[in-house]
């Protein structure tokens, strides 16, 4: 009971400490600046898809080289074989399926948009 009390004094504290900082920063004019450099939110979501489809790609490459790796060290111990063999194949399937949902969010945006 005491740690909880004392978290939930902890959160208040905090809440209002970084409440307090954050209003500071706000410029008077709420004038905000745009670090997207767009003005859609067609644009905004396009982006952030590329960024993630790039960051997918690179964990599934991270994940094919590394199941190449355990396949190549494994001198022929079955286990090691199977765990780096299936790494890539996963690694693989899910690279198709990332390429796959993109197509299908880039088809679909192309039939949507007028």
């Amino acid at each position: 009971m005491k740690k909880t009390i004392i978290l939930f004094l902890l959160f208040i504290v905090a809440g209002t400490v970084f409440a307090n900082y954050a209003s500071a920063e706000i410029p008077p004019n709420n004038d905000l600046p745009n670090l997207l450099q767009a003005s859609a939110p067609s644009v905004v979501i396009g982006r952030i898809t590329k960024y993630m489809v790039g960051l997918a790609g690179t964990i599934a490459l991270i994940f094919f080289i590394y199941g190449g790796c355990l396949w190549l060290i494994s001198a022929g111990r079955p286990d090691y074989v199977t765990k780096g063999r299936n790494a890539m194949v996963w690694a693989g399937i899910g690279l198709v399926v990332i390429f796959a949902s993109y197509a299908l969010v880039y088809l679909a945006y192309r039939v949507i948009k007028p």
